[in-house]
């Protein structure tokens, strides 16, 4: 693999030994954690160790990329496979087949199963508070923000509170 950022021997050693898949995530952070404690220069096995990290950071922006193409293809391509199978039946429905039987395929119009679809007024598909209270859901979330405020307020907060914030490592 060609990499972005300069890799030393050291660092690509560690990389081997972290993509081996005999190893368990414990025994990964261990080996880390012995690999930053041995002896050497730290300033060069930090820059290592960071640019190590920043190419990681870089290979899953452009996998999440490619992932994000896959995906819009293949979404096409099952809008197409849709419409041609939307147009397959509107064809055998205007010639009166409820089967059809080809060198590689058996063809058949049926009716889906599963519940018989429900129809409701479109307004109470654009408004649901609209509809009968018998034909609602509740959905009860936490409000967090109203905790915050509570908690700012000094008002009840029923056992609630603020953590501590957490630190993260910054690569610039």
């Amino acid at each position: 693999m060609k990499s972005l950022f300069y890799l030393s021997e050291e660092i690509q050693a560690l990389e081997a030994e972290l993509e081996r898949e005999d190893i368990t995530d414990e025994q990964r952070v261990a080996f880390v954690d012995a690999w930053l404690a041995t002896q050497g220069d730290l300033i060069v096995k930090l820059d290592n160790y960071a640019a190590y990290i920043k190419q990681l950071e870089a290979l899953s922006a452009a996998r999440e990329e490619e992932a994000r193409r896959l995906a819009v293809m293949a979404a096409a391509n099952q809008n197409r496979a849709n419409s041609l199978r939307a147009r397959l039946k509107t064809f055998l429905e205007t010639h009166g087949y409820t089967r059809f039987e080809t060198v590689r395929f058996k063809l058949a119009v049926q009716m889906n199963g599963g519940k018989v679809p429900i129809i409701v007024p479109p307004e109470w598909e654009t408004d649901p508070a609209s509809a009968p209270e018998a034909f609602q859901r509740r959905e009860i979330r936490l409000d967090k923000n109203a905790i915050r405020t509570a908690i700012e307020n000094s008002d009840e907060t029923y056992g609630a509170r603020l953590g501590e914030r957490e630190t993260s490592v910054r690569i610039r």
